[in-house]
């Protein structure tokens, strides 16, 4: 379970779509996957250093992360040009969701994939992504309506998973583990 506060959005391709397209010309229906890019944004008023009226300019600016993450979510797939294209797919295809989660350390990441639909924006479907090799996670999900699909990739630190295989890496080394054994215990509670 990824613990709330200290969860990290993909940056630079925060959601992608799915859009699910009937083409008569082919009679088959077809489902497109195109990204945008979302930051979060803000306005602030500025006053103009050339002007010295009481008059000021909105100036956006990115908002600072209060807990930065030590985790990089990159290279999210399926995408066709870094998104500028609409990669294709029928309904009823599995869509593989692909990202690459990178950590500072020896730390281990652990994500998850939300998707839901545009007619059903509370239903959303959680996934665990799955680690492949390579820092490459995945998921997979079935298209099975006509219309956009939203899907936000999460990741976070797995304080659980790093404990465990630290541990396990100790005990195939024949050292003690009664430190370890409490820092486990520590961190169910």
């Amino acid at each position: 379970m990824i613990p709330p506060g200290r969860i990290k959005y993909h940056d630079q391709f925060a959601f992608f779509t799915i859009v699910l397209r009937k083409n008569p010309d082919i009679f088959r229906n077809e489902t497109s996957f195109h990204f945008s890019r979302h930051l979060r944004l803000n306005s602030r008023m500025e006053k103009s250093a050339s002007s010295s009226s009481s008059s000021s300019t909105p100036v956006p600016y990115l908002i600072p992360e209060k807990n930065p993450s030590r985790v990089l979510i990159d290279r999210v797939q399926p995408s066709v040009d870094g998104g500028r294209f609409a990669a294709k797919r029928f309904i009823g295809e599995e869509v593989q969701i692909m990202a690459v989660l990178l950590v500072d350390g020896h730390d281990l990441p652990q994500g998850r994939a939300l998707v839901r639909h545009e007619s059903q924006p509370s239903e959303i479907q959680k996934m665990a992504l799955v680690p492949q090799g390579n820092d490459e996670w995945v998921a997979h999900f079935t298209a099975k309506k006509l219309g956009k699909y939203w899907v936000r990739i999460e990741a976070a630190m797995d304080r659980f998973g790093t404990w465990r295989s630290d541990t396990l890496k100790k005990l195939a080394a024949d050292q003690d583990v009664t430190l370890e054994l409490r820092m486990g215990l520590e961190l169910m509670q």
